[in-house]
């Protein structure tokens, strides 16, 4: 499975009032295409007016991976979640 189809799913067990505040901002349209088409297909989206992102991030380093992170502009947080790292190897990837 596609780790933006898996974002799309998690979106999919909010209530419509819910998700209708959350954006998925798509790894695919990031990497492939140009900024013009990417501004494009992002305008239609208006994610700049959600209230919380959800942020799938292919991390390379120390193994390659996918993590989620979450923006939620509401409470002022970003969270991160990495199944696979242990406390020594969060810290190289968040800068305060």
């Amino acid at each position: 499975m596609c780790i933006n189809d898996g974002a799309a799913l998690l979106l999919s067990h909010f209530n419509p009032m819910q998700s209708e505040n959350i954006a998925i901002i798509s790894t695919l349209a990031l990497s492939a295409l140009d900024d013009g088409a990417l501004w494009q297909l992002l305008r239609r989206s208006a994610f700049w007016r959600k209230s919380m992102w959800l942020v799938p991030i292919h991390c390379m380093i120390p193994y390659e991976h996918w993590v989620l992170g979450i923006v939620d502009f509401t409470r002022q947080e970003i969270a991160y979640f990495d199944s696979l790292a242990d406390k020594s190897l969060w810290k190289e990837d968040v800068q305060v």
